[in-house]
């Protein structure tokens, strides 16, 4: 006997909206200019571009090196404080919060929808299903409610749990375990859809909840992991998961 769906939760980069319309390397590049051109007009730094680059790139690897092998999520804002501190930079809490600001602008002025996801979210809302996101991300909260609001995704949302609030990213288990707790689910009742084996697949099963990958040509879909449902797009999902719930 199948058991009841009672919630679904949702990767948010590359299962519903396509963060990586350009490559990282080249947003990277956008992002520091755009920060360092605000750090400048203000007159608030005075090395020159490259020199603020090379800082920044350290700044992060350190976070990263210390941070990945527990699955500790880097917080931006946390680490542009700590980066400002070392370069001992005269600088205000409004024009940190405009620095992130700025930085993130090429990000997210490129990103868009992708096809069917509000259409999903909308069907599992109207079956009275519990919808969440889980996402894993080093930018604040606060960025990625405004996207979600631009694509008219967040009233579909029960819930949305960004790894830079929690602390820690997927696969660890905190992150899903926040989820449905402030659903008041048990994992055997929720589903999770995901583009990536390691982090989504991995990290749902491990609290057992069930799991349906979307199938992404950019990224590795094969290993010893298996979902026990794979779609090519959304609007296959309610299909693929009524194989494994009644709802």
């Amino acid at each position: 006997m199948k058991p009841k769906l009672m919630a679904i939760l949702f990767d948010m980069g590359g299962t519903l909206i396509e963060f990586e319309n350009s490559s990282w390397e080249v947003l990277n590049e956008h992002c520091a200019r755009q920060g360092y051109d605000f750090l400048k007009k203000q007159k608030i730094i005075d090395i020159d571009y490259q020199s603020f680059v090379e800082y920044l790139r350290k700044e992060f690897e350190e976070m990263w090196s210390s941070n990945n092998r527990i699955l500790k999520e880097i917080n931006f804002e946390r680490m542009i404080i700590s980066l400002f501190r070392k370069l001992s930079l005269n600088i205000t809490n409004d024009q940190k919060k405009e620095f992130a600001n700025r930085y993130y602008q090429p990000v997210t002025k490129q990103i868009t929808l992708i096809p069917a996801a509000v259409e999903t979210l909308s069907f599992f809302k109207e079956k009275r299903i519990k919808v969440g996101l889980l996402s894993n991300t080093i930018f604040p909260k606060r960025f990625h409610l405004e996207e979600l609001k631009r694509f008219g995704i967040d009233r579909n949302l029960d819930v949305a749990v960004f790894s830079s609030e929690v602390g820690f990213k997927k696969p660890h288990p905190l992150i899903f375990r926040t989820g449905l707790e402030i659903l008041g689910i048990d994992p055997e009742s929720a589903a999770f859809v995901g583009d990536r084996i390691d982090e989504d697949i991995r990290g749902a099963r491990q609290i057992g909840m069930k799991t349906i990958l979307k199938i992404n040509e950019k990224k590795e879909s094969s290993g010893k992991i298996v979902p026990d449902a794979e779609i090519n797009n959304l609007i296959e999902l309610p299909a693929a998961a009524l194989k494994l719930f009644d709802f």
